[in-house]
């Protein structure tokens, strides 16, 4: 296991290019199951959930190669197979391979997926999502095996707007027979990405970016390249290292348009937020002003895997703010670490109370999660004094080398070590 100790009172100076999307990859490896073809994956991220969901495609008979950021794909003699728990465990892609397992096969079979600790993610939208479109499911003993009997189309109308059981209801749509609708879909942009790609292998979607989309079925899909785009939530976390520190930082490769509401909210702290086509630059004032009110919500409301960042900015900012989590009942598991640093917060889920104060100070803490993790790594580097970050290996699902980019940033006081047990506590 690793630690992480990160020197404190380190300013934010620099410009970098921002990895390619975690949350876009996944998806989109998915739905290389459904295309007998080659498909070319550039800007692919090194990470290891999809390195780990690669592997899941692999049991499933698709060939596989990785060349740097470029990933090469060919389902042409894929075969269903049972994803079980020793590769499903801590990656929650197995439940979107059973959708693209349902479309291209007709059945498939997974042990229950993992994922972050950030509280409950029930597959009840999924599993009404395979009933739609035809499948008989049975979960037994945190499995859950399912078999569809018919191709046809289906009308879905989602009670929430869930990224993962909206794209299940593409994957499985893009090979009916007939239009598919769905409604109340999840507008988030890893969901209109995956419909762009699924357009370049010969989909037929309407309204990308929208609650409806309508899906017209079709026989096969075919081969395609396909540019992963930046990582929204690195670049915000990023973005929120330089305002917490005082400093600048200037990104390249992601979308302004994908961060709007974080934007305003580093904006209504008192930074100066440029941005022109793939680039943001930022400049925050010496402290940050606070006095806000917070409430995470589905996309292009502000975003749950942006909170923790959210809080760590709000403790350092000057005057009271409250956050109220709508998405993640235990996202607040970052919350509680910080005030080891002598952040003063009131947790009392759903909401946080937080009062800025100036002055943090260096403490051993532990990531629980992703986001947390990256929060307590950016209130570390405010901090007066040196701080030990454990739980690094959830930094790994979804930073490409988090000690690399903040190095490029200005911060090159940051160092893993790995941890012996019993060599401290």
């Amino acid at each position: 296991m690793e630690r992480m100790v990160i020197g404190g009172r380190q300013r934010v100076s620099g410009e970098l290019h921002v990895q390619g999307s975690k949350n876009l990859a996944l998806p989109v490896l998915c739905a290389c199951l459904l295309i007998p073809e080659p498909v070319v994956l550039t800007h692919c991220p090194l990470l290891s959930d999809v390195e780990e969901t690669l592997a899941m495609l692999q049991t499933l008979g698709v060939f596989v190669k990785r060349e740097g950021h470029t990933v090469f794909c060919d389902a042409k003699d894929a075969a269903p197979a049972k994803l079980s728990k020793e590769v499903t465990q801590g990656n929650r892609m197995s439940i979107l391979l059973l959708g693209a397992m349902l479309s291209r096969f007709g059945c498939g079979e997974i042990s229950y997926p993992g994922g972050c600790r950030i509280g409950k993610r029930p597959l009840d939208l999924h599993e009404q999502v395979f009933s739609r479109f035809g499948a008989e499911l049975i979960a037994l003993n945190d499995e859950m095996w399912a078999c569809r009997k018919r191709r046809s189309a289906a009308r879905i109308s989602l009670p929430y707007p869930s990224v993962g059981a909206t794209q299940n209801a593409i994957l499985c749509a893009c090979l009916s027979e007939g239009v598919s609708e769905i409604s109340g879909a999840a507008k988030e942009p890893e969901v209109a990405g995956l419909c762009r790609f699924l357009i370049g292998a010969g989909a037929k979607i309407r309204g990308v970016g929208t609650s409806k989309l309508l899906i017209e079925g079709v026989k096969g899909l075919r081969g395609t390249r396909f540019a992963i785009e930046g990582d929204r939530i690195v670049a915000g976390t990023y973005l929120t290292a330089a305002a917490m520190s005082g400093g600048e930082c200037l990104l390249h490769g992601v979308s302004p348009n994908r961060l709007g509401s974080y934007l305003e909210f580093l904006r209504r702290l008192g930074c100066e937020v440029s941005a022109k086509d793939e680039s943001i630059r930022l400049r925050a004032p010496e402290r940050l002003t606070s006095g806000l009110s917070v409430k995470t919500e589905p996309y292009p409301g502000f975003p749950t895997d942006l909170q923790p960042m959210a809080v760590g900015a709000l403790c350092v900012a000057r005057g009271d703010a409250n956050v109220e989590e709508t998405i993640f009942e235990e996202r607040f598991a970052a919350a509680r670490e910080m005030q080891k640093f002598g952040a003063r917060l009131c947790i009392a889920p759903p909401n946080v109370s937080i009062h800025g104060v100036e002055k943090h100070f260096g403490a051993r803490v532990q990531g629980r999660d992703l986001r947390g993790s990256a929060a307590l790594l950016l209130m570390a580097l405010c901090a007066q004094g040196e701080s030990i970050l454990e739980g690094v290996e959830y930094l790994n699902r979804g930073y490409e080398d988090i000690v690399r980019d903040m190095a490029l940033l200005g911060c090159a006081d940051i160092r893993k070590e790995e941890k012996k047990w019993g060599s401290y506590e």
